[in-house]
């Protein structure tokens, strides 16, 4: 789940993350299966993605299962008066072949990050579905962060409206 705070009306609120009614697509038990959530923002929108990995995968050269993009969409009117939201799912990425990703960051636009054991890290366009090779060693640079910067969650302009 999601807890968010509205900044105006001084409240929490939880968000639960999309129903997870696809487990016998994926054919997943909770003892062989790791479900992982990472959260992100693409093009100002909150998006979630969803990892589902078979301990039966390892060494990751069996068939992978597609990772699943998930856009959080504010829905006007909840009761009372109150902002609700609603998860719509937008895409499965990167499905099939041996290949498990493990997405990192968004940049450029319309392109994933993920990192592979086996090729390292590749960028993916969402809109063309095309992999890019990113050349760096994996093995040189051992593990792999991102950090995104954003400039501002609050305007300074609307403070000062308020003092």
């Amino acid at each position: 789940m999601l807890i968010s705070f509205d900044l105006r009306e001084e409240e929490f609120q939880i968000i639960p993350f999309p129903d997870d009614h696809d487990r016998e697509e994926f054919g997943a038990t909770s003892a062989t299966t790791i479900i992982n959530w990472r959260l992100f923002m693409w093009n100002e929108r909150v998006t979630l993605l969803r990892n589902v990995a078979s301990l039966s995968l390892w060494p990751p050269n069996s068939d992978a299962k597609p990772m699943r993009m998930w856009l959080l969409d504010e829905i006007a009117g909840g009761y009372p008066q109150k902002t609700a939201f609603c998860w719509t799912k937008y895409a499965d990425l990167l499905s099939g072949g041996n290949l498990r990703y493990f997405p990192v960051v968004f940049w450029r636009n319309d392109e994933l990050l993920c990192f592979t054991y086996q090729k390292g890290l590749v960028s993916c366009n969402l809109r063309t579905k095309k992999l890019r090779i990113v050349e760096l060693d994996p093995a040189e640079n051992g593990y792999f962060h991102a950090f995104v910067y954003v400039e501002s969650l609050v305007s300074i302009e609307g403070a000062k409206k308020m003092i």
